[in-house]
């Protein structure tokens, strides 16, 4: 397969480097105006050329703009997060998608992060009481055109519905630039916390999960997952679940050629997904 990388910042160059490393994938051809070393400087330049699919790394800020060239030449994309900066241009993409039959998946990449996995697979039949998402740390200088939830936020509100299965029926939240907490209801009463910060002195990825036998805690810096099931009142019984060290970037990608090939979405995000999670990202304090 031929493939088109748009971006080639940090992001742009992990994809870079997974997409080298997939055996699918024929050839890579790059794109950044301030890269000197993609292959163009300029998308209407590499767009002379045909692809099965692009992976787009922009600022978010040029992700419909980037989206409408690729869609109207009838690319299928693997677009980063967040799909857009406002509903009404997550809309154009998603419309126009559809009209030209393209496949636009969003890079929610928790997804496949084999801790995520691990956890879904262990509380899939458990009843669910209560979750708490916390995503923290300190603001990171390559992010300059969005504040923390669509940076942050937007990783954990995707992995709600995903997680348990279940439709949001309630949002609340509190926020400012750096610094966000949302309030949740799922159906069945469920509770969710998500609390996003670029206030914080360290990094910390953490989802906890109450059911009504037991607690999970997952890590999803060091993959780690731990369960804890009550002994009595004084006491509890702690065990750590095998994770495996798959690399998120890479089954991500998988999947989406995949979904090429088939048709069958699997655990990606799709466009129209993605803007359901935009309008709890973007409403109204």
């Amino acid at each position: 397969m031929k493939v088109l990388l748009v971006g080639l910042g940090i992001m742009g160059s992990k994809h870079f480097s997974v997409l080298l490393n997939n055996p699918d994938i024929d050839s890579v051809t790059t794109v950044d105006p301030n890269n000197s070393a993609a292959d163009f400087s300029s998308l209407d330049e590499a767009l002379t050329n045909k692809y099965d699919f692009a992976v787009v790394a922009v600022p978010t800020s040029f992700h419909e703009k980037v989206a409408v060239q690729l869609i109207n030449k009838g690319i299928h994309i693997l677009l980063e997060k967040p799909i857009a900066p406002s509903l009404v241009l997550a809309e154009n993409i998603c419309i126009l998608a559809k009209k030209k039959n393209v496949k636009v998946c969003i890079g929610q990449v928790e997804r496949f992060n084999p801790v995520v996995k691990a956890l879904k697979e262990r509380i899939k039949d458990c009843d669910i009481i209560s979750a708490n998402f916390t995503r923290v740390g300190p603001r990171p200088a390559r992010i300059a055109d969005v504040g923390v939830s669509l940076d942050l936020s937007v990783h954990d509100l995707d992995l709600v519905e995903y997680l348990f299965d279940k439709q949001v029926t309630k949002v609340d939240r509190i926020m400012t630039t750096e610094h966000s907490t949302y309030q949740m209801e799922l159906d069945n009463n469920i509770s969710v916390g998500v609390t996003s910060s670029w206030l914080f002195p360290f990094r910390r990825r953490k989802i906890e999960v109450l059911t009504s036998k037991k607690l999970y805690e997952a890590d999803l810096i060091d993959k780690s997952l731990y369960e804890y099931t009550a002994i009595d009142n004084t006491s509890h019984n702690m065990r750590r679940v095998w994770v495996d060290n798959s690399d998120s970037l890479s089954a991500q990608l998988v999947s989406f050629i995949r979904y090429i090939n088939n048709g069958e979405a699997e655990s990606l995000c799709t466009s129209d997904t993605a803007k359901g999670v935009l309008t709890w990202l973007l409403m109204p304090v």
